[in-house]
């Protein structure tokens, strides 16, 4: 794609990063990252539970096709704080026997995803420490995109190989570039995208993905409970802005989202590149979650401006 190499070539001369340092530097100068910009914005420390949560879980366990497959079934505590967005799945359907449905508060789905590695039950990368799983997570899917029959080794990490098979055959993409690194003059911050994609069918519509990886296996990651720490309002102030979004909480999930939105706005008004879709995929060894750009971020000029203010202001 045209559109692919003009970017590339732009970023490249443009930005850089120092691995001593851990930062991107453009002419020179050390910029922030978009992580901790974001978290600057909506503060969710890690120790900090949702007001909002699930009195119980009930898992069943069942097989269909010599394929088990987990279903996560909640219940809602009614709470005088309000709970996070309801969030729009693509495919808009109840959980089946192929598909998990997380939590009340989300209408996300999970779906299992066989690899080639699917039996051998290897474990992920990095050992205990989330930061370095991530960071193999990346660097196998980065390997991937340039040797995709690589998908079958057991050098790479089931998440990642999990990852590009769920792209390709529930989405209809394949990815064509990962850790592409980008400045935005405008909010003054450089981060590298994880994944950009093309459709299978026509390879000229270039989608922006945000890779999450988790180490659980099975269906809904750490159950109810990772389910409600991600989507639901954690204790705090609210993040401050005119024009801000009236559904976007301190949460995980609006973390992940305003990430999303400023590599979309940056690609959008940086390198005029646009999108055919961005969403957030959660990955695990066994299955993918789906997150697409809330709709109130994607292509609304308030809101860009809006968050654009509040940023600057940080």
């Amino acid at each position: 794609m045209d559109v692919l190499e003009s970017l590339r070539e732009a970023t490249q001369r443009q930005v850089a990063f120092d691995a001593r340092r851990g930062a991107f530097v453009v002419g020179g100068r050390l910029k922030r990252g978009l992580t901790r910009l974001v978290r600057a914005l909506i503060d969710v420390a890690r120790h900090e539970w949702p007001t909002a949560s699930c009195a119980g879980c009930i898992e069943v366990t069942r097989r269909r096709q010599g394929e088990t497959i987990e279903r996560a079934a909640h219940m809602a505590v009614p709470s005088t704080r309000r709970a996070g967005p309801i969030l729009q799945s693509r495919k808009r359907r109840r959980s089946s026997a192929s598909a998990f449905e997380l939590c009340v508060v989300t209408t996300a789905v999970a779906e299992p995803v066989a690899t080639p590695q699917a039996s051998e039950r290897r474990e992920c990368k990095g050992g205990a420490l989330a930061t370095r799983h991530g960071q193999a997570v990346d660097r196998d899917i980065e390997r991937l995109v340039s040797r995709p029959a690589l998908i079958a080794r057991p050098s790479i990490d089931p998440c990642a190989a999990t990852f590009v098979t769920y792209l390709h055959e529930k989405l209809g993409l394949v990815p064509v570039a990962a850790q592409v690194p980008i400045y935005c003059s405008r909010l003054d911050f450089a981060t590298a995208i994880d994944v950009l994609a093309v459709d299978v069918r026509t390879r000229s519509k270039l989608y922006l993905i945000e890779v999450k990886a988790s180490r659980m296996r099975g269906g809904a990651t750490r159950t109810s409970a990772n389910a409600c720490y991600l989507h639901n309002e954690h204790p705090g102030s609210r993040p401050r802005g005119s024009g801000l979004p009236t559904d976007m909480v301190r949460s995980v999930y609006w973390q992940h989202q305003l990430q999303l939105w400023a590599m979309a706005f940056t690609l959008r008004t940086e390198y005029g590149v646009e999108l055919a879709g961005a969403a957030v995929i959660r990955t695990t060894p066994t299955c993918a979650y789906h997150y697409p750009l809330a709709d109130v971020l994607d292509g609304n000029a308030r809101v860009d401006a809006a968050l654009e203010r509040a940023l600057l202001a940080l």
